[in-house]
């Protein structure tokens, strides 16, 4: 019983096809990481990450290759941040690191190590490998924030850098 337990409630809060958490999760845990962060006066940022040209990805190769690429994605994420940090699928092919007791120099340092090592690796697809590139936004708790407000600035910061060009870093008020 506590085995399927266990299973159902990694069911419930982990994304079917990466494994990483999912929207849901995600929103609860940065409701605790706000409150605790505001308690203790710790820095709290966030990245949104966006895969470029990941819609060519599914049109050219197809789906099943697409979700290749976000599995490999996931997987990276998940390996290369701390324990500590928190790994959500937002959507589609967006992503999102929580970075609890980081600043936005902290931060912005560890989107642009991501992007950089995203960049420079392949993904293995059944047709070849390809190189895929992100865009990522960065945004840090402000005291008149919600995490609401946290989670769109970062978003916008992300939009702003698929404007300015894709595979690159952006925050709101830079670094």
């Amino acid at each position: 019983n506590l085995l399927l337990f266990e299973e159902v409630k990694s069911l419930a809060i982990r994304d079917g096809l990466t494994g990483v958490y999912n929207y849901r999760y995600f929103h609860e845990v940065l409701t605790h990481q706000l409150e605790v962060s505001r308690r203790y006066g710790w820095p709290l940022s966030l990245l949104f990450l966006d895969i470029d040209n990941f819609k060519i990805i599914n049109d050219t190769r197809g789906h099943p290759e697409g979700d290749v690429v976000l599995k490999t994605l996931a997987g990276f994420l998940q390996s290369h941040v701390r324990h500590a940090d928190m790994v959500g699928r937002y959507g589609g092919e967006e992503f999102v690191v929580l970075v609890p007791q980081s600043s936005k120099t902290q931060a912005f340092h560890l989107a642009e190590r991501l992007r950089e090592e995203i960049a420079a690796n392949s993904i293995d697809l059944s047709q070849g490998q390809i190189h895929v590139t992100v865009s990522i936004g960065v945004a840090t708790l402000e005291p008149h924030m919600s995490g609401e407000d946290l989670v769109k600035t970062a978003d916008d910061a992300m939009y702003h850098a698929k404007q300015s060009g894709k595979n690159r870093v952006c925050c709101p008020e830079g670094v």
